[in-house]
């Protein structure tokens, strides 16, 4: 792996456990080592996690801008796997950005541009299974539930598979599944949503994550609700 690459692993660790703060100190201890940024393809790796850090926070604007600086910086770097990781995670955050600003429809168009390259590099499983999560929920929000659930199911699958290489993707897997959970929920399907939720409630229980303990029992009290046991919804809420 390159070092622009580890770059961006360390720093999605960060994100991903809820350390912005820590992600944020790390760009810039990364930055004041000027050695390491006569790299060209370190420099744009900061953009890049410049834009994924201040996505998180709300600023889709500022994001946006980051990830348009990364895509124009790439033409002038010759094709290389690392290359492409990087191409695909920029426009993942460009169309993330464009999403959450409520242009849902370029969004989608952009998604899908992304997913007909990464079909192409089939070793980029992470950002597959990321695209393929986001058009999951570019169809949730639609109501498109069918669709949803396909691509939700997709996106599990294509991590599931390699999660044994990365203690990362368990953290990804869970997210495709909660999304895969609220998609069977609004489909009815409450049998198949529940021995889902049990299975998220046991891993998160096994590995003393509480927030992931309070978001299961949550959607248990949704199925309760939503099947008309108002008072067991409320022992769940």
């Amino acid at each position: 792996m390159t070092e622009a690459l580890e770059i961006i692993d360390t720093m999605l660790d960060y994100i991903r456990s809820g350390k912005i703060d820590m992600a944020q100190d790390y760009i810039d201890l990364i930055v004041k080592n000027h050695v390491r940024l006569e790299d060209d393809l370190v420099k744009i790796a900061i953009t890049l996690c410049k834009g994924l850090i201040v996505v998180i926070t709300g600023n889709n604007e500022l994001a946006l801008h980051y990830s348009q600086l990364v895509l124009k910086d790439l033409k002038s770097i010759p094709i290389s796997r690392a290359k492409i990781s990087i191409q695909v995670k920029a426009k993942n955050l460009q169309a993330l950005s464009l999403f959450n600003m409520g242009r849902r429809e370029e969004a989608f168009i952009k998604y899908n541009e992304n997913l007909t390259l990464l079909q192409k590099n089939n070793d980029l499983k992470e950002d597959l299974g990321i695209c393929l999560n986001n058009i999951g929920y570019y169809y949730l929000m639609r109501g498109q539930y069918s669709e949803a659930r396909r691509y939700f199911e997709q996106a599990v699958s294509t991590l599931e598979c390699e999660q044994h290489f990365k203690q990362r993707y368990k953290v990804l897997i869970w997210r495709f599944k909660e999304n895969l959970v609220l998609t069977l929920i609004k489909q009815g399907n409450f049998n198949k949503a529940l021995d889902l939720i049990q299975e998220l409630l046991e891993l998160a229980e096994k590995r003393k994550d509480l927030l992931g303990t309070v978001e299961a029992l949550h959607d248990i009290g949704i199925i309760m609700r939503e099947q008309g046991n108002f008072s067991e919804a409320r022992n769940y809420f």
